[in-house]
């Protein structure tokens, strides 16, 4: 059971990174979706249908998850559309007779299935949810949010010209005040964040909010590439933007009275639920919460193991593994000089690593 659950993940996290496998493999990274027609055609009519509606599929996920110059729409309507058209897509998928399919449409089948009652799954309950099966009990935390995954990709659009780039800034305060609506509706259902992530939270949207434009991801793209698109970025920023942020700031301020120190999912609404929906929609197999943190726990044990006997044969005998390994990072031995040899050693490193690691792919 170990050995296929770790198989199934690494196939379908490579599909997606190569996008390679189905065309949501692509719509999940941002890739362009292909789809190619020989490949359908000696498939069979049956591979040939389903190719046909996961591109149509994809290209619909692509605007509703804000592929190409899009933002995404983080509004509630906007959540509840997409459950319905995940739903849609679902009941669509079932009319595909996957006994007829090559072995390769099956793959493309299963990974779809896989997807979309997932995706089903989470748009049905709080938080956030999108097409990359990153789910968070919250809308807006240290870790997702708006402010935390969009600046860096608007910033990028300022050499796409200046209405792409004024629209992006735009769609990012429109997007946070989204946001922020969200998470008044969610505590008005009891969700609250732990105090300690509202502090964390409501810390780095202040930050982005008061960050000089040189250190901002929204606004140093721009002034690296037009400084007159930068000033006008940056104005644009001040006005929507800023007031934005610091309500959302606002939002998160006024839970903290509710707030309790328990950073356990389960202490949310149908907390188990949604920790098994989320846990299902990282590991793509239905596995008892339980049972997988134990399987977890021996295999850091067995790993930590590993580590330790290796240290040991390097002459590292004391502390735990954890500090081993940090004096490992600092260890002489192992250092190369800052100069364009040592990089070039480094690089001669990590490529013979990547090397075996693929050797040792091809045979998993």
């Amino acid at each position: 059971m170990e050995r296929r659950l770790m198989r199934r993940r690494d196939l379908l996290v490579g599909a997606a990174a190569l996008g390679m496998a189905s065309p949501l493999a692509a719509c999940a990274t941002g890739a362009v979706s292909t789809v190619s027609p020989g490949a359908a055609k000696s498939g069979g009519a049956d591979d040939a249908r389903l190719a046909a509606m996961l591109e149509r599929h994809a290209q619909a996920l692509r605007a509703e998850e804000g592929g190409g110059d899009r933002l995404a729409d983080y509004s509630l309507a906007a959540r509840a559309r997409h459950g319905q058209a995940t739903a849609q897509r679902l009941a669509e998928l079932g009319g595909v007779n996957r006994a007829a399919l090559s072995a390769a449409a099956a793959l493309d089948y299963d990974t779809a299935r896989f997807v979309y009652e997932a995706m089903a799954d989470q748009y049905g309950r709080y938080g956030f949810s999108d097409i990359n099966l990153r789910p968070s009990p919250y809308v807006v935390s240290q870790m997702n949010g708006a402010y935390y995954w969009s600046p860096p990709r608007i910033g990028a659009r300022a050499i796409k010209g200046r209405d792409v780039y004024l629209d992006g800034v735009a769609a990012l305060a429109r997007g946070i005040e989204q946001e922020s609506e969200r998470i008044v509706h969610d505590a008005a259902q009891g969700v609250i964040p732990p105090d300690f992530i509202l502090a964390m939270t409501a810390a780095q949207v202040r930050a982005l909010r008061d960050s000089a434009p040189e250190a901002n991801p929204v606004l140093a793209p721009a002034y690296r590439s037009d400084e007159a698109l930068g000033e006008e970025g940056a104005a644009l920023f001040r006005r929507i933007v800023a007031p934005a942020l610091d309500r959302q700031a606002q939002a998160l301020d006024a839970l903290v009275g509710r707030a309790s120190d328990k950073a356990g999912v389960w202490a949310q609404p149908d907390g188990e639920a949604l920790y098994a929906s989320s846990l299902y929609a990282n590991i793509t197999i239905r596995r008892a919460p339980g049972e997988l943190h134990r399987q977890g726990l021996e295999w850091v044990a067995a790993l930590s193991a590993e580590i330790d006997a290796d240290l040991k044969r390097l002459g590292m005998s004391q502390g735990s593994v954890g500090e081993r390994i940090a004096a490992l990072n600092v260890d002489p031995r192992f250092l190369q000089p800052n100069t364009d040899a040592g990089r070039a050693e480094v690089h001669r490193q990590a490529e013979a690593y990547l090397a075996a690691s693929r050797a040792r792919a091809s045979r998993a």
